[in-house]
């Protein structure tokens, strides 16, 4: 079993498909894998790919269709830092993030979240944009760590 499977058990062909995965890491290629609603998928990938990605001081991007399925990513990697340190980062859309009040209370959706980003932007009139701009080379530190 993965030094990062932070459960007591395994559920029925989740160790066959840990194993996949590793496989699938170590040599480069690509995998397709298909299972049931509840099997494991996520913290059965994640464990199958952290230790070869941190033996080889890789970063591991995870990328997830909706915010349901990212937050799940993000649960299974605080059960796994309880076992061996590990950490993560998320990036969601502007409209699920923007700190700004006028965007979180009056914006519909993420299209007209952008516009109105924008606008605020181009009037200074986003504190918290002007901020990153005034802390600019920790933000590029930042990012480029993570990157």
């Amino acid at each position: 079993m993965s030094d990062y499977f932070p459960y007591k058990s395994l559920r029925p062909n989740q160790e066959e498909f840990i194993g996949l995965v590793d496989e699938a890491v170590r040599k480069g290629e690509n995998l397709i894998i298909e299972a049931s609603t509840g099997f494991g998928k996520t913290i059965s990938v994640l464990a199958g790919v952290l230790p070869y990605a941190i033996s080889m001081g890789f970063k591991v991007v995870y990328l997830a269709r909706t915010h349901r399925q990212m937050d799940r990513v993000m649960e299974e990697l605080k059960e796994i830092n309880k076992i061996n340190p590990v950490s993560g980062v998320e990036f969601r859309s502007r409209k699920e993030l923007c700190l700004h009040s006028y965007i979180q209370n009056f914006v519909p959706d993420a299209y007209n979240s952008m516009i109105v980003c924008k606008n605020l932007k181009k009037l200074h009139k986003c504190d918290h944009f002007e901020n990153v701009k005034k802390k600019k080379d920790e933000f590029n530190e930042i990012v480029e760590y993570f990157l």
